[in-house]
């Protein structure tokens, strides 16, 4: 029999707003987050120090409550700052207010960082973290009682060039999770400044961009059932028609087959959608599919992404932030893995030109049952203050509601004091820290402490279900529909959001003015299925496959 945990927040709504008032607050140093992000030279001479870094949501004690892991780079050349940058854990103490426990965790990675994801690749029941890197990739294995030590050649996992994004699934049916992890470019200072190291930005001299680095290509892990990985990328048919300089990668089921598919925002080149055969092996038909480039068909800075469902129609729709002057698009899936540019449409494009987006957050702030979208934003050139045509370096997030059916509406002034914020925005992340009913965002900014923006909108009705595996950990390619009277909702459970980052492996579900939830169905990755019927609201729900 299914294990079926039931756990109350400590907040009831007893008068449920279905679209209320949106209101955040930015309280990071109040909760105990104290952090300064370093990312190469404040200058920028090189893009790589310009890109910054995630932020990784889990529940890394099993208490329930969600961690905070912030990603921090490095100096290059041989520079070096006094105390060294390092990543650093911050476990919630079971309020929504963090201790650090870097040092007894064992998880201050001193490399120069981009992305964090913690999944449980040894199938011990405990969660290991992987590190994408600018230089060699880290595997840090957990012991059970929450300390990690690193794991020689990352397991196997290992990429010593310009790491990205990752992400976890398991591919071939073997219960243990697989590994694909996106590349950057092929870059060094050596290579930069054999180019000159800076070109002309509307008269200003500045590292030079992406189109100067070739490509490089994508990694596809395949598990070997102990924890260690074997390099399968070419045989499974990655990188076979076109490399792109990867940033934010998901595995999703795009075409609802029961397999999971990859996707891969890219930055100046076409984005990937790799199509799985039902074998674990792929084909790019990011073209055909109409998910790689603009309604133009032009290519994109693709920074961030984020799958949904967006529109209710039980299929789930992407959305890319991209760069400055281009738009952050929304493709929306119209079945059959066809997708059409729908960015102006469903008003996603609404003032988001001026921005360098970097974050993409998909999920319902306000409990109205409606997934919305938050972005994270900041310029890569610091000089962009000095140019007044420039949104400037550091740049507001944006904010918009979804009104219904995935129109979307731009209310980024109307969402209290975290409105007015800017900052040099990149990786963001989504969780219910404080389990008092909706999202809060934690944010990590280049060169700067974090954002924790504290959700204290008047909200509706909600639920929350965490989808596990036997041992209890995340049963990342997971699909869930959660249906009420008023509507049906599907989601899937990914290891990896955003941009470079990670969300709570809780899924969260706003209902709105609904009393009762109907039917919560479940599908697993190995493709059993789950039913349950009659759901009370305003709880936490922990389902574990049997």
């Amino acid at each position: 029999m299914n294990q079926i945990i039931v756990i109350l927040a400590g907040i009831l709504w007893l008068s449920p707003i279905a679209a209320g008032r949106i209101f955040f607050v930015e309280n990071a140093k109040e909760r105990g987050i104290d952090f300064i992000q370093v990312n190469g030279s404040p200058q920028k001479d090189y893009i790589v120090e310009a890109k910054g870094a995630g932020v990784a949501i889990a529940d890394l004690n099993g208490d329930g409550w969600d961690d905070i892991y912030l990603v921090n780079g490095a100096t290059l050349k041989g520079k070096s700052i006094d105390p060294a940058p390092r990543n650093q854990l911050y476990l919630n103490q079971g309020d929504g207010s963090f201790r650090n426990a870097t040092e007894e965790s064992g998880l201050g990675d001193a490399g120069f960082g981009t992305g964090a994801y913690f999944a449980d690749v040894d199938r011990d029941g405990d969660l290991d973290c992987y590190l994408t890197n600018y230089g060699p990739n880290q595997l840090y294995l957990n012991d059970g009682q929450m300390h990690f030590s690193a794991a020689v050649n990352a397991g196997g996992a290992q990429n010593a060039g310009w790491s990205t994004g990752a992400a976890f699934a398991d591919i071939n049916g073997d219960g243990f999770l697989d590994l694909y992890v996106g590349q950057y470019a092929e870059f060094s200072t050596e290579i930069a400044d054999r180019m000159g190291t800076y070109a002309s930005y509307h008269g200003e001299m500045m590292f030079i961009g992406p189109s100067s680095y070739k490509p490089a290509n994508d990694n596809l892990f395949i598990n070997n059932g102990d924890g260690t990985f074997r390099d399968e990328t070419q045989k499974r048919g990655i990188n076979s028609f076109a490399t792109g300089r990867a940033f934010t990668v998901f595995f999703t089921d795009l075409d609802d087959d029961g397999d999971l598919d990859i996707y891969a925002a890219n930055d100046t080149t076409c984005n990937n959608l790799y199509e799985n055969n039902g074998q674990g092996y792929f084909e790019d038909i990011a073209l055909l599919a109409g998910a790689g480039l603009s309604d133009g068909g032009k290519e994109q800075g693709g920074m961030g992404a984020a799958v949904r469902d967006v529109d209710g129609d039980l299929d789930l729709d992407i959305a890319v932030s991209n760069y400055h002057k281009e738009y952050n698009i929304l493709y929306r899936n119209d079945g059959m893995l066809q997708f059409v540019d729908a960015t102006f449409v469903k008003g996603v494009g609404q003032g988001t030109s001026p921005m360098v987006s970097f974050g993409m957050l998909l999920e319902d702030f306000n409990n109205d049952s409606w997934p919305d979208m938050f972005v994270s934003a900041g310029h890569v050139y610091p000089k962009a203050d000095e140019l007044t045509f420039l949104d400037g370096y550091a740049q507001k997030n944006a904010f918009f509601i979804n009104q219904g059916d995935g129109f979307f509406q731009n209310a980024t002034d109307a969402m209290g004091p975290a409105g007015e914020l800017k900052g040099v925005s990149r990786g963001s992340a989504a969780s219910d820290f404080d389990r008092d009913g909706d999202l809060d965002i934690v944010i990590n900014n280049l060169d700067g402490e974090p954002f924790f923006l504290e959700n204290r909108s008047e909200v509706g009705r909600w639920i929350q279900v965490a989808i596990q595996d036997e041992r209890g950990m995340p049963a990342y390619g997971a699909r869930i529909i959660v249906e009420t009277k008023l509507r049906k909702q599907m989601a899937e459970l990914y290891s990896s959001a955003s941009f470079l980052s990670q969300s709570s492996a809780t899924l969260h579900f706003g209902l709105g003015e609904a009393d009762r939830v109907v039917r919560i169905w479940i599908r697993w990755p190995d493709g059993k299925e789950k039913e349950m019927i009659d759901a009370a609201v305003n709880q936490r729900l922990v389902i574990r496959k049997p």
